[in-house]
C-alpha cells in the first residue's frame, strides 16, 4: 500500500473539504473494506502527520463547507481520528482558524471520556458521528474485533445535552436481528442523537458472489419501517433506492427550527422563497445557505402550506432528506459538452450531436429524472454500468471502474453505434482522473475511440 503524497492529501482536502489526521485503528471491523479489497485497488495511507503540518493543511479548507474528519470518503485510509497524539490541539487550531465552520468528526466512540468532549463542547460548532454497530457488549466485540468489553451505552450518556452527536451502525443480518436493530435506535433517541443512519453491508463478489442489492435494501427497510411511529429520531437507510427527485422529508430532528416550525415527515418542499426545488440536494442546500427562508411544502393529505424557518443562515434547518443529484448538475453538463465542442472545433470535426452518459445502477433512474426536464441541443443515451469488478451487492458510482466501463460500452456500441462523447460519474476518478485501479479516463478513450470527460 502506498502513502499519499501532500499534493494528493492537498488535493483531497480541496475537493472534498475532509481533513485526512491517521490512517492507524484501534478496531478490526469485520465489514472494514480496506481488509476485503482486492490487492489491485489503490488506496494510499496518510503519512505521519504532525500538528505544524496541519497548520499548512488548513490553508486548503473551504470556511463555506462543513469541516470533515475520520470519514471514509476518499481513497485516503481513515483510522480512528483520536488516536492521533495532537488531536485536541488539532481541533483547536481548526475551530480558532475557521470560526464559524461546522466541524463533524467520525469516530468509533471507544477513546471518548470526559476530558475529550468537554474539550470540543467548549470549541463549540462540533458534530460527532459514532460508529455503534451494536449496543450489545458481545457483539460490538465481535463485529469491532475487540478483544475486551466497550460500553457505548456509557459513552452515549457523556455526549447527552453536551455535544451534538448522530449514530450509525451497519445492517449485518448474520450478527444483528431486529431486536438488535431496535435496541441500537432507541439507545440513540435515549441519549439525544439527532439521527441514526443504517448502512446497508457491502458485500463484493470475493466475500459473498450471491449478494444482491435489492434483497439487502428490501430486508433492512422493512425492519425499519416496522419500527415508524415507535421512535421520533429520524433513521436514515443509506444508500437507498430513489424514485423521484421530489425534495420529501425523511424525518425531523427535536428540538430544531424544523421541529420547531411544525415541518413533518412526508412533507415535500416544493419551492423555497418562491424558487421552484428540482432536486433534495437542491432544496436542502438553498434552505441550509438561507437566513428565515420561506417554504411552501405539500402534505400528505393533499394540502399545501407555507412555512418559514427561523434559522440564521449557514445553518442545518433541521430536517432529514436523502441525497440524489444536485440541479447544478445540468449545468455542469453543458460546461462539459461545451469543453468538447470547442476541441472538436479544433479538430475540425462537427458539433457534438449525440451523448451517452454512463453511470452506475443506483444513479441511473435519478439522472433520467432530471434530465427529462431539460432540453438539451443535443441527444442523448443514459446507460447503468455494472460493478462487474467488485461484482457482490455493490451498486454504486464510486466504486466502478474504467475496465466496468469498456465492457458494459462494448456491448451497447455493438448494438446502438458510436456516440460523440461520453460522460461519466466524476466520483469514479481522484483529481488525476484515475480510477480505483489506477487506469486514467484516457485509457477508456483509447479502448473505444470515442472521446470520455466527466463534469
Amino acid at each position: 500500500m502506498k502513502t499519499a503524497t501532500k499534493d494528493y492529501i492537498i488535493n483531497t482536502i480541496f475537493r472534498t473539504n475532509i481533513l485526512p489526521v491517521i490512517s492507524e485503528c484501534n478496531t478490526s471491523c469485520i465489514f472494514c473494506s480496506h481488509k476485503q479489497n482486492p490487492r489491485e485497488v489503490e488506496v494510499f495511507r496518510i503519512p505521519k502527520l504532525k500538528l505544524q503540518d496541519f497548520y499548512e493543511l488548513a490553508d486548503f479548507i473551504s470556511p463555506d463547507r462543513k469541516i470533515v474528519i475520520g470519514e471514509s470518503a476518499t481513497r485516503l485510509i481513515e483510522g480512528e481520528p483520536l488516536l492521533h497524539k495532537e488531536f485536541e490541539g488539532i481541533i483547536s487550531m481548526i475551530r480558532n482558524r475557521f470560526s464559524h465552520t461546522p466541524i463533524q468528526i467520525t469516530t468509533n466512540g471507544i477513546l471518548l471520556d470526559d476530558g475529550i468532549i468537554d474539550s470540543l463542547a467548549r470549541l463549540g460548532n462540533i458534530e460527532l458521528n459514532i460508529s455503534v454497530n451494536s449496543v450489545d457488549a458481545a457483539k460490538r466485540m465481535l463485529i469491532f474485533g475487540l478483544k475486551s468489553e466497550n460500553n457505548i451505552e456509557q459513552k452515549l450518556r457523556l455526549l447527552k445535552g453536551r455535544i451534538r452527536f448522530s449514530g450509525s451502525f451497519v445492517v449485518l443480518p448474520e450478527i444483528l436481528d431486529e431486536n438488535d436493530i431496535e435496541n441500537i435506535i432507541a439507545s440513540m433517541e435515549r441519549n439525544g442523537a439527532e439521527t441514526v443512519r443504517a448502512f446497508l453491508p457491502g458485500y463484493t463478489s470475493m466475500t459473498n458472489d450471491s449478494a444482491n442489492f435489492n434483497d439487502a435494501f428490501t430486508h433492512c427497510a422493512g425492519i425499519i419501517k416496522a419500527l415508524e411511529g415507535k421512535y421520533s429520531i429520524p433513521v436514515i437507510l443509506e444508500p437507498s433506492l430513489i424514485g423521484d427527485l421530489n425534495c420529501r422529508v425523511e424525518g425531523v430532528i427535536n428540538k430544531t427550527p424544523a421541529h420547531y416550525a411544525g415541518i413533518e415527515k412526508n412533507d415535500v418542499i416544493l419551492s423555497v422563497n418562491e424558487s421552484v426545488i428540482k432536486t433534495r440536494v437542491e432544496g436542502f442546500d438553498k434552505i441550509y445557505r438561507l437566513a428565515k427562508p420561506v417554504l411552501k411544502v405539500a402534505r400528505e393529505e393533499g394540502r399545501v402550506i407555507e412555512i418559514k424557518l427561523d434559522k440564521p443562515k449557514n445553518s442545518p434547518p433541521g430536517f432529514v432528506v436523502l441525497y440524489d443529484v444536485s440541479a447544478e448538475a445540468v449545468k455542469d453538463v453543458n460546461t462539459v459538452v461545451r469543453r468538447n465542442n470547442t476541441k472538436r472545433l479544433l479538430e475540425g470535426k462537427e458539433e457534438i450531436k449525440k451523448v451517452l452518459f454512463m453511470t452506475s445502477v443506483l444513479a441511473a433512474g435519478i439522472l433520467r429524472d432530471l434530465f427529462k426536464k431539460t432540453v438539451f441541443p443535443f441527444s442523448y443515451e443514459i446507460l447503468s454500468v455494472k460493478n462487474n469488478f467488485f461484482g457482490g451487492n455493490i451498486v454504486c458510482a464510486g466504486l466502478l471502474t474504467a475496465q466496468d466501463v469498456i465492457l458494459t460500452a462494448r456491448e451497447y456500441l455493438k448494438a446502438n453505434g458510436q456516440p460523440d462523447l461520453i460522460i461519466l460519474p466524476p466520483i469514479m476518478f481522484d483529481f488525476t482522473k484515475r480510477d480505483l485501479l489506477g487506469k486514467g479516463i484516457d485509457e477508456i478513450e483509447n479502448e473505444l475511440k470515442i472521446a470520455a470527460d466527466t463534469p
